[in-house]
């Protein structure tokens, strides 16, 4: 594995989780620092024209400083993502529902029409974004009322425990429980689970703790789904994590 490969690997898999995203060639001192030459990041290849402006536009809306009350950051955020949801809702027909799963609340998201024919034997769980700290409720729907719609699944968002009253591993352990609760009703391989922002990272850690924990993996080809990472005003966007993985492919996989 190439100096130039590894900057590029750690690129992907660490995304933003740093104040920066590496560079494809920056080496890698010894102590783990990694120079970054300055690059302009385009829009993702698989956006739509309006996504640019839109993107523009909310990222230069003034948000809240990570200091505020958490009360006061979710209720900002909560009422943001209720606009969302209500145009979710117009744009697309699903049907909703509040159910509690080995403890944990959730909601399940289906088209109004029902779970097509094809997937009524399987599921999607959905962990919303949020910095670890909002996004239940309304901006669960956000993330699963379009999925559910377009891609006739049944989606099951999880309102996993969230900092800072729960630290980790306690968002793992919720959505371990909800995973493992629906093994019952479905085979290990007809379950997927994606996330966005910080629920893509959850997806990860998840992932690796119902490993960990021995019961029957997912189906390796959706670990997890994370298209914006946001993290100190820098933007990692998907077609970069996309190169990443599709050249990590090419190095690891080349052996039958």
């Amino acid at each position: 594995m190439t100096m130039r490969f590894r900057s590029l690997l750690m690129a992907g898999l660490l995304g933003c989780a740093g104040s920066v995203c590496l560079a494809d060639d920056g080496p890698i001192q010894e102590d783990g620092k990694v120079s970054v030459p300055a690059f302009e990041m385009p829009m993702s290849d698989f956006a739509s024209e309006a996504a640019g402006p839109y993107w523009h536009k909310i990222t230069s809306t003034p948000g809240l400083a990570l200091s505020e009350p958490i009360e006061k950051l979710r209720s900002f955020y909560d009422a943001m993502n209720t606009k969302r949801a209500e145009l979710m809702r117009t744009m697309y027909d699903v049907d909703v529902r509040k159910e509690t799963v080995a403890g944990v609340p959730v909601m399940i998201v289906e088209p109004a029409g029902g779970v097509t024919e094809g997937n009524r034997d399987k599921l999607l769980i959905n962990l919303h974004g949020g910095a670890f700290m909002w996004g239940a409720g309304s901006g669960e729907l956000v993330e699963a009322i379009p999925i559910a719609a377009l891609s006739g699944y049944r989606v099951m968002t999880v309102d996993y425990r969230m900092a800072p009253e729960h630290v980790f591993p306690a968002g793992s352990q919720d959505v371990y429980a909800v995973y493992t609760e629906m093994l019952k009703q479905y085979d290990a391989t007809h379950i997927g689970i994606y996330g966005c922002s910080a629920g893509g990272a959850l997806t990860a850690q998840a992932t690796a703790w119902i490993i960990d924990k021995g019961a029957p993996a997912l189906v390796p080809s959706v670990p997890f789904v994370a298209p914006v990472s946001i993290m100190a005003g820098t933007v990692c966007s998907l077609t970069r994590f996309m190169r990443v993985a599709r050249q990590f492919r090419k190095q690891v996989c080349r052996s039958p």
